[in-house]
């Protein structure tokens, strides 16, 4: 079938190849398509409605989860992450997202909508960003209302007008008393009555419901302590929003035994909004939390003029992600989506080529400018001749589109390693005339109707007649607000709380046997982190709230404990509890997986701050100063800070004695061609984030990369887990400079002592993914 769709590509001459047999899928997934029949490994549908198309695929998708595992009728949380086929849907334009990614999520599969404009709809990042807008703008009255009558909150009608008569009774006084001391008073000022300034100053408890006035004054104090955090680094202020509002807690929960559930998408999600709030606050200078929402308002309206980050993929979760970023990406099941006239191929625009677009380079100057349409105005000699010209170059450029939407659709069928799904629909949201199958579903639907192996058409409606009306403008959207946050998961969540509730009445979650710690999961098996108390786990049972204590505190009480005890029967259930490894580390973290795997996991499980270190300070001290030595001015990481891993520094007052030794030293007449070099490679699939301190040139084209220490030498076995430090580092820089890793060299130089300690055989790329990924067996169990 792709071979058909390429065919044209190939006649005019472009280098597509003709794909042979041997491509053909040889572990077709064995599942029903949505109608009951036998499943095939490519399927083709014409739905009436854009809607319908959205459920197809989402049927689909979940017929080929259910098959693939051999769990039919199993719902998908339950269907283990490892049993899951990779899955992608596949979309011309964004606006065909929100219908499909409602359908897949109605059934329950997890969902991931790749990119920033994706990443900014998802439900927590939106909370985030939410937040960030109400502490920017108190007038921002809309961020604000989503907050409230949200999942968390949820703040019913007769609460909220309360609060708005609240918040003009304060605009009023506002007035009156500009109005009695004849006060210069802005207008504007005097004017606003902000939803903020009422939830400071709530009024008369009787103008609320008992819960609604309890939330709202909960919710009031969350703000100002969040007001008082405003001068933090942006991926700081967002860090401590995640931990505020309670969102760290909400997405480790929502993970299942097996892992299954998106939780660990939800997770990845909010990671990733730190990691753009980073580079925003990195690249601009003078970086404010205004000059910040204002770039994410401008990739939520204008994402195209963005450029899009890396696409992976992911297990366990449906991504919807655009066919261009799809490029190079393999999946199990492909869905293309909107396989329809005007949408895919879509409508050729002359204001997107030179001659119609004022914003577009002319051809000539663009470095792909031999595969594009030339304009020939040598010969022109009249008006005519150059009428002409422009016509051809016009008729060129239409071809050239029709071509390039011809290798997009090349691509996107050419993505699935064991089933494709290719759809589109007649009438589409808003249209008043049908659309009906684009060139390329025909000849999807051609192939299927000669019979091809495993190629079947699952349904194909019929055109609508001439004096049709689109059946979608009828639907009336109905929803229910405040919105229900678990909705049909309400029931089967209400009973295994009665369940919880009932084990908690019969003992307490003490009394349970076997608590285990965490397991640090890599990539081949997981890591016993070795016993540790839970919190709550005491004997004694889990007091009544005092009737003084706030009603919001106390349900937060009632709800700690539920989560207490199922945490403690899942212990017990399962034996252990699974810690994943994230998909990007720093250094840091890397020797700490190679010195303890289980105090690794405990820390990933349960962050904590760390314990303030006297001695980091003057390490800190002392790398500045090399800085301004070997004339460098560069940005550091937080987690990255020079000495911060120094456990053992040199006490304060001994910077001079440092820097003296250090003038000593061999280093002190050298000039290093890099200081401060950050870094990041990829490890057995895993990011190894980190900071390089210097890196020296040596003859031959060879290079030493040196790592100040400030502290003490350590010897045996915690100077083999130091060494880690340094592999990475060699091959890091290895990488950058582009020359073999047998070139560089890497040592530590510990400062104080006056030694430098080039440690031999360090792990090669081959050593540090068999750390990463085979965890040594001696720290499996402890």
């Amino acid at each position: 079938m792709a071979n058909a769709l390429s065919t044209p590509l190939r006649a005019a001459g472009a280098r597509v190849p003709e794909l042979r047999s041997a491509l053909t899928v040889r572990d077709p997934i064995p599942h029903r398509s949505p109608g009951g029949a036998a499943g095939g490994t490519v399927h083709c549908a014409m739905l009436p409605t854009y809607a319908d198309e959205a459920d197809w695929i989402a049927d689909s998708v979940l017929a080929a989860w259910r098959g693939a595992a051999g769990m039919p009728g199993a719902a998908p949380e339950h269907i283990p992450v490892d049993r899951r086929p990779t899955t992608a849907v596949l979309v011309r334009v964004r606006s065909q997202i929100p219908a499909i990614e409602s359908a897949l999520r109605e059934r329950g599969l997890p969902v991931e909508v790749v990119g920033l404009g994706g990443l900014l709809d998802t439900p927590e990042v939106r909370d985030v960003v939410c937040t960030l807008r109400v502490l920017a703008d108190p007038t921002d009255g809309a961020a604000l209302l989503r907050l409230l009558t949200g999942a968390r909150w949820r703040i019913g009608p007769r609460d909220l007008v309360a609060l708005h008569r609240r918040a003009r009774a304060i605009a009023n006084a506002r007035r009156q008393v500009a109005a009695d001391e004849a006060a210069e008073i802005s207008p504007d000022l005097l004017d606003e009555a902000t939803l903020v300034e009422a939830l400071a100053d709530l009024g008369p408890a009787q103008a609320y419901s008992a819960e609604g006035f309890a939330r709202l004054r909960a919710y009031g104090r969350e703000l100002a302590l969040l007001r008082y955090r405003l001068d933090q680094a942006l991926p700081d202020l967002i860090a401590d929003i995640e931990r505020t509002i309670g969102l760290d807690v909400e997405v480790a929960v929502r993970a299942g035994r097996d892992g299954a559930g998106d939780a660990g998408l939800a997770r990845g999600h909010l990671d990733a909004l730190g990691d753009v709030a980073a580079r925003f606050s990195g690249e601009t200078p003078g970086a404010t939390l205004s000059g910040f929402l204002s770039y994410l308002a401008a990739a939520e309206d204008e994402e195209r003029g963005l450029a899009p980050g890396e696409v992976e993929v992911v297990e366990g979760a449906v991504q919807v992600v655009t066919a261009h970023a799809a490029k190079g990406l393999e999946w199990d099941v492909v869905a293309v989506a909107g396989l329809s006239r005007g949408l895919w191929p879509g409508p050729v625009r002359n204001s997107d080529h030179w001659l119609g677009g004022l914003g577009v380079l002319p051809f000539p100057l663009r470095g792909d400018a031999d595969g594009l349409p030339e304009l020939a105005l040598d010969e022109a000699g009249d008006q005519r001749a150059v009428a002409r010209a422009v016509t051809d170059f016009t008729d060129a450029w239409r071809a050239h589109d029709e071509r390039e939407e011809r290798r997009l659709t090349y691509v996107a069928v050419t993505r699935p390693r064991r089933l494709l799904l290719c759809s589109g629909y007649w009438w589409g949201e808003g249209t008043k005339r049908p659309r009906g199958p684009s060139v390329f579903l025909r000849e999807v639907y051609d192939a299927c109707l000669d019979g091809g192996p495993g190629h079947l058409i699952d349904a194909w409606a019929p055109e609508p007649t001439p004096d049709a009306t689109n059946p979608t403008a009828e639907v009336v959207l109905r929803a229910e607000w405040p919105a229900d946050p678990l909705g049909g998961r309400r029931p089967a969540l209400a009973e295994a709380a009665g369940l919880v509730r009932r084990l908690m009445a019969d003992g307490p979650a003490a009394a349970l046997p076997g608590p285990v710690g965490p397991v640090l999961a890599g990539p081949v098996g997981p890591v016993l982190a070795g016993p540790v108390t839970p919190i709550g786990s005491t004997a004694e049972p889990v007091e009544p709230a005092e009737p003084e204590v706030d009603p919001e505190v106390a349900r937060w009480q009632r709800e700690a404990d539920l989560l207490l005890a199922e945490r403690a029967e899942l212990t017990r259930l399962s034996g252990a509890v699974e810690v994943a490894l994230p998909g990007a580390l720093s250094v840091t973290q890397l020797v700490a997986l190679r010195r303890d795997p289980a105090a690794l996991a405990r820390t990933l499980r349960r962050p904590v701050p760390a314990e303030p270190n006297p001695y980091a300070r003057r390490g800190t001290a002392f790398h500045a100063w090399l800085e301004q030595r070997f004339g460098a001015d560069r940005l550091l990481d937080l987690d990255e800070l020079p000495g911060a891993a120094d456990a053992d520094a040199a006490p304060d007052e001994a910077l001079v004695e440092l820097q003296e030794r250090f003038l000593a030293s061999e280093w002190a007449d050298r000039s290093p061609v890099e200081v401060e070099v950050p870094f990041a490679t990829v490890i057995a699939g895993v990011v190894v984030r980190g900071r390089m301190d210097a890196v020296f040139a040596r003859p031959g084209g060879r290079f030493d990369v040196v790592d100040w220490k400030t502290g003490a030498q350590p010897t045996g076995p915690a100077a083999d887990v130091a060494a880690v430090q340094l592999a990475v580092y060699r091959l890091a820089w290895a990488e950058l400079a582009g020359v073999p890793v047998d070139r560089v060299g890497a040592a530590f130089h510990y400062v104080r002592h006056g030694v430098t300690v080039r440690p031999a055989d360090l792990l090669d790329v081959t050593g540090l993914t068999a750390m990463i990924a085979q965890l040594p067996e001696d720290s499996a169990q402890h």
